[in-house]
């Protein structure tokens, strides 16, 4: 297709190294680029990201600090930025930053195409005014964006029935991320192979980290659970959580953990543990399968899609927000055969890698960028 000029609007910045809308920008983008087409990536002045990573523009305004106005000032600033630019396409990514599409109608030449990653205009760590005005961002990518994106099944299906939406299913990806040597990591914190368990993401509410203390003190194990990640304006949640675990040493809390040291931290671990209440589609767990590590998880829609609904040796599944069965499939897991667990992980993995490739996620987005500009080309005839 004829290369297009893209703006990506959501992100906090680039490189990412802060949540899962970041990772899909930085993966998308740099695939679009190699591809031919010009991408631009609005980041947050504060983060000084570089004017260039892996090929995508980063542009960087300004926004004010704090848990309720950065990412909607952000959102504002690249926004009216993106107005006075000459787009082809400007993709909004996740709800809240869409609230700003309205402002771009006045480009009738612009189209506008927004990804929905989960439902953030339910997720916990905001009150009840933030989530309202959130739901009109999900609003705004149902009615005001020209292409709805999203990343479940279960979206698909929430937008069919809340707004009447028709939109493009496309989930998140991941790549083989090859042989994974070293172990310094696991020395530097005193793990062995196979012999931690692994939670990895924001320590918010919706991703039930409370639950990981609370199950594990059930089970009859001395490996350490491994809990990486940091808050994400939730610090009293994790304060709670904290202490919650506080009398067992086996629970370590160990902060962020990025690039190789995280590696090896998944492509050792006896399994991952996510009991989350709330997914879009969970690139944790995409990456968790990569590896070809075993999974621990709960039984969420947006889970299942990936890793099926029989809980087995390698995919061991909890009920959602019940301690004693999340302990149960820990206990499960410690009891799995090493073969088993073997065979099942082996088998997923293959499933994931040719599922959910960024290749062809990046074949099915530019053929929603193609669609929408076509339509744009038909109305400019029909105008005529």
């Amino acid at each position: 297709m004829k290369p297009l000029r893209i703006a990506m609007i959501g992100q906090r910045s680039i490189p990412a190294t802060y949540g899962g809308v970041e990772r899909a920008v930085e993966e998308l983008g740099a695939r679009l680029v190699e591809r031919g087409h010009s991408v631009t990536a609005f980041c947050w002045r504060a983060d000084r990201a570089p004017k260039s990573y892996r090929g995508i523009v980063n542009r960087n305004v300004p926004a004010i600090p704090g848990k309720h106005l950065r990412a909607f000032s952000q959102s504002v600033a690249a926004t009216a930025a993106a107005l006075f630019g000459r787009y082809d396409v400007v993709h909004f990514h996740a709800m809240g930053p869409a609230l700003c599409a309205p402002l771009l109608r006045l480009r009738p030449s612009c189209r506008i195409v927004a990804t929905v990653q989960g439902r953030d205009d339910r997720r916990s760590k905001w009150g009840p005014l933030a989530q309202r005005i959130i739901h009109v961002g999900a609003w705004s990518t149902a009615r005001v964006a020209h292409e709805t994106i999203v990343v479940s099944r279960q979206l698909e299906e929430d937008y069919r029935v809340e707004f009447g939406r028709k939109s493009t299913y496309i989930p998140n990806g991941v790549d083989d991320p090859g042989p994974v040597v070293g172990t310094e990591e696991l020395e530097r914190m005193d793990l062995k192979p196979n012999g931690y368990f692994l939670s990895v993401g924001r320590l918010v509410p919706e991703k039930g980290i409370d639950m990981i203390p609370a199950a594990y003190a059930l089970v009859d194990s001395d490996l350490p659970m491994i809990i990486v990640g940091s808050a994400a304006g939730t610090d009293a949640y994790v304060k709670e959580t904290r202490s919650a675990a506080s009398g067992d040493s086996r629970v370590r809390f160990v902060g962020e953990r990025r690039g190789e040291a995280l590696r090896q931290l998944f492509a050792n671990a006896r399994a991952v543990v996510m009991p989350s209440h709330l997914e879009g589609l969970p690139i944790v767990l995409l990456e968790t399968v990569s590896f070809g590590t075993a999974v621990v998880c709960s039984d969420i829609a947006p889970i299942l899609e990936v890793v099926g609904t029989t809980s087995r040796p390698g995919a061991r599944i909890f009920r959602d927000g019940d301690v004693e069965s999340f302990a149960e499939a820990i206990r499960e897991n410690l009891s799995d055969g090493d073969d088993e667990v073997e065979a099942e992980t082996a088998r997923l993995r293959d499933d994931v890698l040719e599922s959910f490739s960024w290749a062809g996620i990046t074949d099915r987005t530019e053929a929603v960028y193609a669609s929408a500009v076509a339509a744009r080309r038909r109305n400019r005839r029909v105008d005529r």
